[in-house]
């Protein structure tokens, strides 16, 4: 994945490559200002409204703090292994 929408995106670390090249051509040409104007957005902040119960972050640095975040609480909640007496 390479990031080319701009730092306005929260979603920029996370879309696909190809994805990001048809929609980063929307944003260079001014068709597209604001984040929640590309056809993806909705559809991402209803899955990560699903996934984490969080809202739509901020910027790309807070919704890698939110998966973090998610990540450290599933990974607490796996049962380690025991060892054997």
């Amino acid at each position: 994945m390479v990031p080319q929408c701009p730092d306005a995106c929260c979603w920029r670390l996370t879309c696909s490559t190809p994805r990001q090249e048809g929609i980063a051509q929307l944003w260079r040409s001014g068709r597209i200002t604001r984040p929640d104007q590309c056809t993806f957005y909705e559809h991402l902040a209803r899955v990560h409204l699903t996934t984490t119960g969080r809202a739509v972050p901020a910027s790309a640095q807070e919704l890698l703090e939110q998966l973090a975040e998610r990540a450290a609480i599933q990974d607490d909640g796996v049962a380690s292994p025991r060892a054997d007496p």
